[in-house]
């Protein structure tokens, strides 16, 4: 680190890009085996996950080629980034913007010096304010501030640049949905841009880092099992080419020709330019329409299949031969819980995944609930003792929830999951983010049973003694099997 003098005299180091942990350089998870069913969008490279960084810090100890700064229209709001930039670098810097620079429009950015700034420098870009009235214009803004700043680094033929999160806190957008924009935008300039650029540094802060960590890895996966895991968690909009949002429903037609002969001889050669130039932004309102109603009957179409899918399981339940699921003792009702809710119970480790007709399996459990789920229920998955290959792939999961009767996902009142994993709390995060985000406010994380017991009586409570002897060895409590119900009962 080197050392310098702010305006106030007072000694800071700096920071060296080069001393900076890589995403590269993170730790990756362990992953199940998934096979995906096509090739990723966003492939596994190590070369553009060299470039990334997340780092929690002051930005004007950063001895890079640029930094961003994120403002408003007159270049005149005063966040604690803006205050911190604006101090180091001088009056030469408030001079720039308002001789120089003025006003920058919404989703453009513009370029100045970085004056006593260990940056040579500061591009200054407006984010939108959040309306979700008005939610595409809005995303397709932050992504133009993105990637405006980096249009701007590559011209200048910057190596090293630091971005703060444009989608400012006081201008109302949502962190996450911002953090998407921000990781693919900057994963296609990478991508498509033949430039200079070495370094790109996202400045957060805690809980910004928390959701650019969990994210980063749906755009820069670290492994080609993180690529396979992370293709099946990607969100429906992964922008084009260059991460800009789309929109399908609201594509426009292009038309060579609008007029028919007779008007074409009363156009002159600049009218009919000018012409064929409004007819190529001139939406077809009609072919609009059509493509939102197919939309809509696509979506219905879909609903219709699962419907059909989960009739199929039923169906198929009372014509297979399913002893050897029912010996497993996997799934079972358990009494009822201090509400008077009948308690489901799925023991992970008596489910070898890897052993099992995963469909049949499916069909015979959608069978023996079916009934029970017509009223509110709990349901209670224990991880205690599971093992990787005992777990089903995560898009057959994402298939079954998907087909489940709606009745499934409305009476169910409280997921407990009993003695997980960090594998599992991340598995279930992704889930709930982007399959089944009703299901968050229900799941609740138990590390003991005595914590269990709080919900359900203890003389409603039955799970199998070894479960009891695990929770003993984790947390060192002589929670014991109730004697009214030792044995599990079937369904």
């Amino acid at each position: 680190m080197a050392a310098s003098i702010d305006p106030l005299g007072v000694a800071k180091n700096l920071i060296e890009v080069s001393v900076l942990k890589t995403w590269h350089e993170s730790i990756v998870p362990s992953y199940p085996d998934i096979q995906p069913s096509k090739q990723s969008p966003f492939q596994y490279c190590s070369n553009i996950n060299q470039k990334l960084v997340l780092w929690t810090g002051d930005i004007t100890t950063l001895k890079v080629d640029a930094i961003v700064n994120p403002t408003n229209e007159n270049l005149s709001v005063m966040s604690p980034i803006n205050q911190k930039i604006f101090e180091i670098a001088g009056p030469s810097l408030h001079r720039d913007i308002r001789d120089e620079i003025g006003k920058c429009a919404t989703g453009e950015s513009k370029l100045s010096k970085g004056y006593n700034l260990p940056s040579r420098y500061v591009i200054h870009t407006v984010g939108p304010k959040y309306n979700p009235r008005y939610l595409s214009a809005v995303e397709n803004a932050l992504y133009r501030s993105y990637r405006s700043s980096l249009l701007i680094a590559g011209e200048y033929k910057v190596r090293s640049i630091a971005i703060p999160t444009v989608h400012l806190h006081q201008r109302g957008f949502p962190v996450s949905e911002g953090a998407h924009i921000a990781l693919r935008t900057v994963r296609r300039y990478l991508e498509h841009q033949s430039c200079t650029l070495e370094t790109v540094i996202f400045i957060l802060d805690d809980t910004e880092m928390e959701i650019y960590k969990r994210l980063a890895v749906l755009y820069f996966p670290r492994s080609n099992e993180e690529e396979a895991y992370a293709f099946e968690n990607l969100p429906e909009d992964i922008g084009n080419e260059f991460g800009e949002p789309t929109i399908k429903e609201r594509s426009i037609r292009i038309q060579d020709k609008i007029v028919n002969s007779e008007d074409e001889k009363t156009f002159t050669k600049s009218d009919s330019a000018a012409f064929r130039a409004f007819s190529k932004m001139a939406g077809d309102h009609d072919i609009a329409r059509s493509e939102l109603i197919q939309s809509k009957s696509k979506k219905t179409s879909q609903l219709q299949q699962n419907a059909k899918r989960y009739q199929t399981w039923l169906k198929l339940a009372r014509t297979l031969d399913t002893k050897d699921i029912i010996k497993l003792k996997a799934l079972y009702k358990s009494g009822v819980d201090q509400y008077g809710r009948s308690v489901i119970v799925f023991i992970g480790n008596n489910f070898p995944a890897h052993l099992t007709d995963l469909n049949k399996a499916i069909s015979y459990y959608a069978y023996l609930m079916d009934d029970m789920v017509d009223n509110d229920y709990i349901a209670i998955y224990f991880h205690t003792l599971t093992n990787a290959e005992q777990r089903p792939p995560a898009n057959f999961l994402k298939l079954v929830y998907q087909t489940l009767d709606p009745k499934y996902h409305k009476n169910l009142k409280a997921f407990y999951v009993v003695h997980p994993s960090w594998w599992l709390k991340w598995s279930f995060w992704s889930f709930c983010t982007f399959t089944a985000p009703e299901l968050k406010s229900k799941l609740q994380y138990i590390d003991d049973l005595k914590d269990l017991l709080k919900f359900i009586p203890r003389d409603q409570f039955s799970i199998p003694q070894y479960l009891f002897d695990e929770n003993r060895k984790m947390n060192g409590n002589s929670v014991t099997t109730p004697n009214a119900a030792s044995q599990p009962d079937e369904l």
